[in-house]
């Protein structure tokens, strides 16, 4: 009987009234938009690159996911108060942010190092904060109980294969 209700319910989201969200098109939440994008974009592009071997796409990587956090940071109504989401443990924005810490820092200084088990050890980290970057964006949306079509546990995966299809098609373009 709740399936019923849920698809009733969601029958009834999609044939209401359309309202545009300005603020999404002509305030900064194109920022967000565009740091969202960016981020799993240059995650799969790290992986993939990664996996193939081809250092111009693991430079490219870490350049989008670097404009991708200055898109989120120019997004804050505070920018100087980032740090603070380092105290949030249980937010998925919380997370993704340190997802992205951590995927630079073991990105870059893999970049930078010889071959070696520090660089080994680095990669090993920078794959690990990739991988967080791809799984947080969409459970950001599946958290929001605010948005009944978003609150669902269908949209990880969906945004985890843009990730994953958006660094290949990056790779493709280079």
């Amino acid at each position: 009987m709740r399936a019923t209700a849920n698809y009733d319910r969601l029958l009834a989201d999609l044939g209401a009234t359309f309202r545009p969200q300005r603020h999404w098109v002509e305030g900064r939440g194109l920022l967000l938009i565009l740091g969202h994008f960016l981020s799993g974009v240059g995650a799969g592009t790290w992986l993939f690159s990664l996996w193939l071997g081809y250092t111009p796409g693991l430079v490219l990587a870490v350049a989008v996911v670097a404009a991708a956090g200055l898109a989120h940071l120019f997004f804050l109504g505070h920018p100087e108060r980032f740090w603070r989401m380092y105290r949030a443990r249980t937010s998925w924005i919380a997370r993704g942010f340190l997802g992205m810490n951590v995927f630079m820092a073991g990105a870059v200084l893999a970049l930078l190092l010889p071959a070696g088990a520090l660089r080994t050890l680095c990669l090993a980290v920078a794959v690990a904060g990739s991988a967080i970057i791809i799984g947080y964006k969409g459970n950001v949306y599946a958290a929001s109980k605010g948005v009944p079509f978003w609150n669902s546990r269908v949209l990880p995966i969906l945004y985890a294969s843009y990730a994953i299809r958006g660094g290949l098609a990056l790779l493709l373009v280079v």
